[in-house]
Formats: structure tokens, C-alpha cells, sequence
């Protein structure tokens, strides 16, 4: 419940953030945490880099590289940039927040037997 809308929240809100790098210069930009099946997430952000700029924040959760979204969850999470085999990554984050005028989504919380 939340008091001051006067509604119930189901889960939180956030909004997809897209980082392209042009030159290979990820793993410079930003550390990530985590994987080997666990939630990929940032632990490290350059203040100012393109990650910053765009909205990524600590704790933001990697959703894809180039479009794939399961091979790299299964990867150690310090290995998953320096490692990409192509100079030009596009990465999807899910950062919190609200998605003003660009897609977003709302990630629910349940725990149901269907």
C-alpha cells in the first residue's frame, strides 16, 4: 500500500536504459557484479562516461549485450565486456525509476502456485 497515492504497488517501477559503445571502451566505462546464474549488475560507473549520461545507475541490472539476453548470466559477471568479440556493444540495463516518454516497465513481485 502506498499511502500517499492512495494505491497498491505490486512491484517497482523502472525504465529500460540503452548504452551503445562505438569504439570498445565498455569495460572502461563500467564494472559489472555478479553472474554464474545471478543477476548481472553494475558495481562500478564512470561519473560523466556514456553509461552515466544515460541514466545507469549502481545496482542498475544488466537486461542484454547486442540483443542476447541468457548467455552472458551464465558467465563470471568481471569477464562478461572484456571478453565481448565485437568493438561495437549494445547494452540494455533495467535502472530504477520511472520511464518518462520511452518504454518502461513494471517488474511484479508475487509469489502464486500458477
Amino acid at each position: 500500500w502506498h499511502p500517499p497515492s492512495r494505491q497498491w504497488i505490486l512491484g517497482e517501477y523502472c525504465q529500460v536504459v540503452k548504452v551503445s559503445y562505438r569504439d570498445g571502451s565498455a569495460d572502461s566505462d563500467l564494472t559489472l557484479s555478479g553472474g554464474d546464474g545471478d543477476a548481472v549488475t553494475v558495481s562500478y560507473i564512470r561519473y560523466g562516461g556514456p553509461a552515466s549520461a544515460a541514466g545507469v545507475h549502481l545496482g542498475s541490472e544488466l537486461l542484454s549485450i547486442n540483443g542476447d539476453k541468457e548467455a552472458f548470466r551464465f558467465q563470471d559477471a568481471s569477464c562478461i565486456l572484456s571478453f565481448c568479440d565485437t568493438p561495437d556493444i549494445d547494452l540494455e540495463f533495467k535502472a530504477p525509476g520511472y520511464a518518462t516518454g520511452m518504454e518502461g516497465y513494471m517488474y511484479l513481485q508475487y509469489d502464486s502456485p500458477y
